[in-house]
């Protein structure tokens, strides 16, 4: 009887409350009432009277094209970098940037990497003139042939940011970047904003307490209660922990797993590249302060693996848990749920500075609840079929 509650009331009303308290945290988190406006600086009237002297740049031809300061990147092989960038201006009191672009793509060939394409970025320094890698600095990314789009993105601040650069290069194997009515807003957040997220957290608080109160008091095997919500809470730990505090807790096993799956280095060229990196693969640091972003760097592709890789053991782990723990819910609901779970963690991201939510992320969740319960399902089958006792043959003149 425990178990029916289980399924059909107190999930069911959970999962509704997850999927309304998803949507209000969008709602009131979204940076179109969240911030109000300190400065605006249009950064192509920057370039218009002064020239691309104000920039660090390479390989960059500016010109006034239909009216507006229309910037060109030629794309070329690796070593050829056009980039160009400069300093935003940050009064105090800042939370946040807005930065607003126009970009198009003539003919880019993206390479092998996501890096590799036209691109518009916001690169973080601390005071010590580190690197912030894990720093939200994606603006646009534009790749093939198109006509002009617009772009524009929010990007949070606090004290850990000593400087801001805005960053547009083309990185891709060939083609051109046009970019054009370039202009980068201070934010400040609103009071009510603070409010907003501070009653969101109590009510998700409150959400995940009355989840696990459900799963604990349902009738099954509590080794495995104990380790649905023992797991569900790490997870909910995991994403709502500043990225730096979550890189220095989980470097043990990133380094660990590197160790392992990394073969030896082949020869000075490679060692050179790595001695030059920074720690966690950010991006190496020239004279200048501005990051060598785009040189070779396989630990941030690692990084990235080991990431999706513990999205999807998480959530297979999860689904196995779930569907062996309750079988009386089907496979489908517990897809549902745990995808609900899913969404919820992402949405999560949205409080702590350096996360962000991410679809891809929440691809790979799903994925994994798919194949974790597939696998369980698969498996009852398999155990099922050699249980079922093999059909005597019909004794000769059986039902004559």
């Amino acid at each position: 009887m425990a178990a029916k509650r289980l399924i059909h009331r107190p999930p069911v009303v959970a999962g509704v409350a997850v999927l309304v308290l998803c949507a209000l945290t969008y709602v009131a988190l979204a940076p179109a009432w969240r911030y109000t406006t300190l400065t605006s600086v249009p950064i192509d009237r920057q370039v218009l009277s002064a020239g691309l002297d104000r920039w660090h740049h390479n390989g960059v031809a500016a010109a006034v094209e239909d009216g507006a300061v229309t910037v060109r990147l030629q794309g070329g092989p690796q070593g050829r970098v056009h980039v160009m960038t400069t300093r935003v201006a940050m009064p105090p009191g800042s939370d946040a940037l807005r930065i607003h672009v126009q970009g198009r793509a003539e003919q880019i060939t993206p390479g092998p990497s996501r890096w590799q394409a036209g691109l518009v970025q916001v690169w973080h320094f601390d005071a010590a003139g580190g690197f912030l890698w894990y720093w939200p600095k994606s603006v646009a990314s534009l790749s093939g042939d198109a006509g002009w789009e617009t772009f524009e993105a929010v990007i949070p601040v606090t004290r850990d940011v000593a400087a801001s650069h805005l960053a547009i290069a083309n990185v891709a194997l060939s083609g051109t970047l046009l970019v054009r009515e370039v202009a980068v807003a201070a934010l400040k957040e609103r009071w009510t904003s603070a409010i907003a997220s501070a009653v969101l957290i109590a009510l998700w608080a409150f959400a995940a307490i009355w989840v696990c109160r459900a799963v604990l008091r349902a009738r099954s095997v509590l080794a495995a209660r104990v380790f649905i919500v023992a797991l569900g809470a790490i997870t909910l730990a995991a994403v709502i922990t500043p990225q730096p505090y979550f890189e220095r807790a989980s470097a043990p096993v990133h380094s660990f797993i590197r160790a392992i799956v990394t073969p030896p280095e082949q020869g000075p060229a490679q060692a050179g590249i790595r001695a030059g990196e920074a720690a966690h693969g950010a991006p190496r640091v020239a004279q200048d302060g501005l990051p060598v972003r785009f040189s070779r760097s396989e630990e941030d592709h690692f990084r990235i693996g080991f990431k999706d890789a513990g999205h999807f053991a998480v959530f297979f782990l999860l689904a196995v848990a779930a569907a062996a723990a309750y079988p009386q819910a089907g496979s489908v609901v517990t897809v549902l749920y745990l995808a609900i779970f899913a969404l919820a963690t992402e949405c999560l991201q949205l409080f702590p500075i350096t996360r962000s939510p991410s679809l891809s992320d929440l691809a790979i969740d799903v994925f994994g609840v798919v194949v974790g319960t597939a696998t369980v399902a698969a498996l009852r089958i398999a155990v099922s079929a050699l249980r079922r006792p093999r059909s005597r043959s019909a004794s000769p003149g059986a039902g004559s």
